[in-house]
């Protein structure tokens, strides 16, 4: 009787040593790195550079949220309310500018947040 439960033992252990393994075998592609291996000033610089309103906004966003402590995080949440604004989605880009004043109300470029909010509003009511 000895030996029927030690290869049932044996048996039950490797089909989950062959089952937890075969999760190791697959053939799909690795996920790319949010980062792309590019620092917060590449994605900065590629975002900007960028001749396409959507490609741009998507390029800020993966900056945000790859290195959302940088300087440059910061200031990509006001660049895509800039972008916003030049596509003429105006009531997204002051809702940008709005959580940026509502969080960082102390910070250095918080006076450009409410001039920007000022002129996207400015521009938004006067249409001939």
């Amino acid at each position: 009787m000895r030996p029927l439960q030690n290869t049932i033992k044996f048996t039950l252990l490797l089909l989950l040593t062959l089952s937890f393994s075969g999760c190791f075998w697959s053939d799909k592609e690795q996920r790319e790195s949010i980062t792309k291996g590019w620092s917060p000033k590449t994605f900065f610089k590629e975002a900007k550079e960028s001749d396409s309103t959507g490609e741009s906004i998507a390029l800020f966003e993966q900056l945000q949220a790859a290195y959302p402590s940088s300087k440059y995080a910061l200031q990509a949440k006001l660049e895509i309310a800039y972008r916003l604004y030049k596509n003429e989605d105006y009531n997204e880009a002051i809702s940008n500018l709005n959580n940026y004043i509502k969080l960082y109300p102390n910070h250095f470029s918080t006076p450009y947040a409410y001039y920007l909010r000022g002129v996207i509003s400015e521009g938004n009511l006067v249409q001939f």
